[in-house]
Order: C-alpha cells, then structure tokens, then sequence
C-alpha cells in the first residue's frame, strides 16, 4: 500500500469506471463520460487516497478521512479480477471505528 500520487490520476479515473460501470448504468441508466469526470475530479483527494498493490502493481484504491471520533472509509474499488480475494476487507483492519457509506443497489 502506498500514498497516491499525481501520476495515479488516470489510473484512478480508469479503475472506477471498471469498477463502477455495471452499478452506474445500472442505477443511472448509462456512463455519461463528462459527468463521471466531472464528478471524479471534484471528489479526488490525493492526500486521503492510498493505491492498493500486488507485486509493486496497483490493483485497488481507497480514500480514507480521518474524523475526530473515527475514521471515515470514503470510497473503495478494486480491479474486478482481483475482487473477491480480500482486499477490501484488509483496508478495513483498523483499530479505530471505520464507518462505512455504500451506495445501495
């Protein structure tokens, strides 16, 4: 695991459409290109973001905020071939409280 950086910001873009496609359309009814950039570009916070590797490679991200109380886990996507290997469920071993904010499908 490791801090992401400016150089991650495509990739970033890139890994929540893989990750988010299926729900988006599904909730939506399409991937609006423009609105999902705009939307990412706003809500990208490089400082609360850590990229998620295996063998030096990124496969997932999340972005945590630290709260006075807990710690807010504020997104989270992994690769869709490396879902279902626990990774999400590492980034939420933690000694704090970790609330969690899910969209609903």
């Amino acid at each position: 695991m490791r801090g992401a950086r400016e150089s991650d910001v495509e990739w970033l873009y890139a890994l929540g459409m893989r990750a988010c496609l299926d729900s988006v359309s599904r909730q939506f009814g399409s991937w609006e290109e423009d609105r999902q950039r705009a939307l990412f570009e706003v809500s990208l916070n490089l400082a609360d973001t850590r990229i998620l590797e295996r063998d030096g490679r990124p496969v997932g991200m999340f972005c945590v905020e630290e709260r006075d109380d807990h710690i807010w886990l504020a997104d989270i996507q992994v690769e869709p071939n490396q879902q279902g290997q626990g990774l999400g469920g590492e980034t939420c071993t933690r000694p704090r409280e970790v609330q969690l904010l899910a969209l609903e499908l």
